[in-house]
């Protein structure tokens, strides 16, 4: 019988430690999958990630404390705590690190201003534009975007970057992903279109299409600024337009 009672006791023993391992290798890997698919995340979600780390892990060895029969299960138990605990805690706090040093550059480049709905400048992206890595400051524009969907100044600040180094096609390209993603949305949904307008004008030479974008500005929009910009364009080319549609 107490063979038999020794024997569940290091079973028990035996599970704890087990409990420790599964649980930070189990967060290691969540945390690196993470790490992997976004370069850095909002400060907030990080301290998060790795408050829920740490409770995680200590919530593993204090199951393991549980299973100690006798101190050196103790000593053992605190030793592979901190083995093992070291490899998952160590990336959470790594990741909160980045998502602070992201926010400093946003900090560094952006303009402060009082001014509602001010643009930010996106640091990350813009560091990647500076370098002349136009793809990865796209991708890091698409990935401010995704963080607030109902925001489009990424997307415009990335045309912005593409007309700047003469990229029109990419630029256009943008510019009719924001049309068909705030196609319920006039006003987002004009401004892309009347950059659009410009860009078809100035740079494809394609009046007649630029003048079919602008009808769509003044149709869906008549009392807006652009609207009242879109007819008078219009105007000044003798396009013949009712008009009910822009005044």
């Amino acid at each position: 019988m107490v063979d038999s009672l020794s024997y569940l006791s290091t079973t028990s023993f035996r599970l704890g430690i087990l409990t420790i391992v599964l649980t930070d290798a189990f967060l290691f890997v969540f945390l690196m999958l993470i790490k992997e698919k976004y370069e850095s995340i909002m400060l907030e979600l990080s301290i998060l990630v790795l408050t829920l780390c740490v409770v995680a892990h200590m919530g593993a060895t204090w199951t393991a404390t549980r299973s100690a029969e006798v101190e050196a299960h103790n000593i053992f138990i605190m030793v592979s705590s901190v083995c093992f605990g070291f490899m998952p805690v160590s990336v959470a706090v790594h990741m909160v690190a980045a998502s602070m040093t992201s926010g400093a550059v946003d900090a560094l480049y952006s303009t402060k201003s009082n001014a509602p709905n001010i643009t930010q400048s996106y640091g990350k992206a813009r560091v990647f534009r500076e370098k002349g890595q136009l793809k990865e400051a796209l991708e890091q524009y698409w990935k401010y975007f995704y963080e607030n969907p109902k925001n489009p100044a990424p997307l415009f600040a990335a045309v912005t970057m593409f007309l700047a180094d003469g990229k029109v096609d990419d630029a256009e390209e943008i510019l009719r992903s924001v049309m068909d993603h705030f196609e319920k949305d006039n006003a987002v949904w004009c401004d892309a279109a009347f950059q659009l307008a410009n860009i078809t004008e100035t740079q494809k030479q394609d009046k007649k299409a630029a003048n079919a974008l602008m009808r769509s500005i003044v149709k869906r929009s008549p009392h807006s600024e652009l609207g009242h910009l879109a007819g008078a364009r219009l105007l000044k080319d003798q396009e013949k337009i009712p008009s009910r549609r822009w005044s």
